[in-house]
């Protein structure tokens, strides 16, 4: 299972994983819209889902319930949380791994990941993350209709 994404240019990417980080990224105030819940089941079709958080509102093991299968949760706690993130994409296989986010602490999966995804949400975006971003979008369910359409990311990406 891939998705596959081809821009013109020679540009090929196929990608295996998504890594998603939880709070201002895939939730607001520990919390998952039903959209998102339904757009990430549909999305887990097409790509291995992952979320790797700092869980800062304790809402990681309710999000991984509610999610049913559809994504891993993984929780990192204490300072290293931002090499915790650049490590697992890479034991991913960066080369077909999207990374999704808006924090600070996502700045060095950015760098490594194949593509990456900002998001400019509810609870705001670290600015300096958005320089590293290959696209952003301005809520987490316009980045997962881009996932499952990935055709729409051409126009974005061609250069």
């Amino acid at each position: 299972m891939s998705l596959i994404l081809n821009i013109p240019g020679d540009q090929r990417y196929e990608i295996e994983h998504i890594v998603f980080d939880l709070n201002g990224t895939l939730a607001i105030g520990g919390q998952l819209s039903d959209e998102t819940v339904a757009l990430l089941k549909n999305l887990s079709a097409q790509a291995s889902l992952h979320i790797i958080t700092a869980d800062t509102h304790g809402t990681a093991p309710l999000i991984e319930k509610r999610l049913e299968g559809a994504a891993t949760v993984k929780v990192v706690r204490g300072s290293q949380t931002t090499e915790d993130k650049e490590a697992f994409i890479e034991a991913l296989g960066a080369s077909h791994t999207i990374a999704v986010g808006n924090g600070a602490n996502d700045m060095a999966m950015f760098r490594k990941a194949a593509l990456a995804i900002g998001i400019i949400g509810g609870e705001g975006a670290f600015a300096p993350l958005m320089t590293v971003s290959d696209i952003v979008v301005t809520n987490i369910e316009a980045a997962l209709c881009l996932l499952l359409e990935p055709n729409r990311m051409i126009a974005t990406l061609r250069r």
